[in-house]
């Protein structure tokens, strides 16, 4: 946790402000940045590509 708060240089209170744990932190990281990315990248090309 002090490395996350070191680095990012915000208070731990605001930290646990806008999440509840580091699981939380890491399912947001998960769900609002590494899915759509996935997404974008392999999922919507694959359903674009016409099927021969």
């Amino acid at each position: 946790m002090d490395n996350i708060i070191a680095t990012t240089q915000i208070t731990k209170g605001a930290f646990y402000y806008h999440f509840k744990s580091k699981d939380d932190m890491g399912l947001v990281i998960i769900n609002e940045i590494l899915k759509p990315m996935f997404a974008n990248s392999f999922v919507k090309p694959l359903q674009n590509e016409k099927t021969h």
